[in-house]
């Protein structure tokens, strides 16, 4: 690389990052999120300072003086209603952003004080829901689980499930199903997490992409977002010791990972590497990519040498 192109291009990217920082206070977004749409810097700085100009010259038709906490997502996906860009299950506002600034207009009018106060509600409700099945004592989830959202998964299907499963700790809290509690089971029926088995996630996934727990490469756990309590009870239970063991392996790696990334920057002498938000790229193919790298390393210096 020649490194008037490295400065360039680092200059670029100080350049969006600026262009973002405007626009999310001038419009009060928690967060302005553009990094899935693959723009180079320069096409994203113009984006986000024709967004900044938008609010310049409508935004006393706005609604609402600040759209905190929504946060703003740019996205080509282009079948969604105006109403359905507004996520108050998420927290999220979607623009497409090949549309025009008078198509933006229609989405950012539409957000309201109501919206604004469901959002709040939904948040509420969700975060006492999560800190209930985190903190559950009755025993049907490991308690070295975390629940989370997939990529699958809508904040409204992901906010129903988790509704769906507080509903089920509270029956089982009450004894109202005719399942025999964790109390009362002997040690060996139990899956009694062990200082090896790290937190395992439980992934929530769409009822079209998932319909029955299973086992993921990186030991979490995925469930439909249209499973009841029970048969993610039942799904945890059966797949907890393979979980375990593949979070283990994979805990290995990640570590691998690291010493690569360590050599690879020492190697090349490169100030950071990184992988990805929301890739799909996995640790074993990072981990090949770094060996791949350190070998291309270790060419180049023995052709120096001679």
């Amino acid at each position: 690389l020649d490194p008037s192109d490295v400065v360039s291009a680092k200059s670029q990217r100080l350049d969006a990052s600026a262009a973002a920082l405007v626009a999310r206070r001038t419009y009060g977004f928690q967060s302005i999120d553009g990094t899935r749409m693959g723009w180079s810097s320069p096409s994203l700085t113009k984006l986000l300072q024709t967004l900044t100009s938008l609010h310049d010259d409508h935004s006393h038709t706005f609604c609402v003086s600040s759209f905190y906490p929504f946060r703003l997502l740019f996205s080509p996906e282009d079948s969604m209603t105006v109403s359905e860009r507004i996520d108050v299950f998420g927290g999220t506002i979607c623009l497409n952003p090949t549309w025009t600034p008078t198509q933006w207009l229609d989405v950012l009018q539409a957000v309201t004080p109501a919206s604004m106060d469901a959002l709040s509600r939904n948040q509420t409700v969700l975060s006492r829901g999560l800190e209930t099945l985190h903190s559950d004592t009755t025993g049907w989830l490991p308690n070295n689980t975390r629940i989370i959202r997939g990529y699958s998964c809508s904040s409204a299907e992901y906010h129903g499930c988790v509704l769906r499963m507080v509903s089920y700790t509270h029956l089982l809290e009450s004894d109202d199903v005719g399942f025999v509690r964790n109390d009362t089971q002997t040690p060996a029926s139990r899956n009694t997490p062990t200082t090896e088995d790290g937190t395992i996630s439980i992934v929530i996934e769409s009822p079209q992409s998932c319909r029955r727990a299973v086992v993921t490469a990186q030991g979490s756990i995925r469930v439909g977002s249209g499973m009841d309590g029970h048969d993610i009870g039942s799904g945890v239970k059966q797949r907890y010791h393979q979980a375990a063991a593949a979070n283990r392996d994979e805990t290995r790696k990640l570590d691998q990972v690291s010493v690569g990334f360590a050599s690879v920057q020492n190697r090349f002498r490169l100030e950071r590497i990184r992988k990805m938000e929301h890739s799909i790229v996995t640790t074993d193919q990072i981990r090949d990519c770094l060996d791949r790298l350190l070998e291309l390393g270790d060419i180049h210096e023995h052709e120096h040498e001679h």
